[in-house]
């Protein structure tokens, strides 16, 4: 019962705080104001996690790339020789 009751003057003092003819315009808007501001800080902050994820990513896979085989050999530098040629 005491639960009920705070929780109805709470609600009460909130609507009497937003709703009060002098003031309560300027106090929503700054509240409408705040609550923006906070989904689009949020919304940017996901974005940058959501890009350094892919990044991580991306640098594993490159990773895997190059670990795929160790043993393989590089092809021989044959910048000077000529290309070969098919016979036949």
């Amino acid at each position: 019962m005491k639960r009920l009751f705070a929780l109805g003057a709470a609600m009460g003092a909130a609507l009497a705080y937003f709703l009060d003819p002098e003031t309560g315009n300027r106090r929503r808007s700054m509240a409408r104001d705040r609550v923006l501001a906070f989904f689009r800080r949020t919304g940017r902050q996901a974005g940058r996690a959501g890009q350094a994820a892919k990044s991580q990513a991306y640098g594993v896979t490159q990773k895997a790339v190059q670990l795929k085989d160790p043993t393989e050999k590089q092809p021989a530098d044959t910048a000077g020789s000529p290309a070969p040629t098919k016979q036949g």
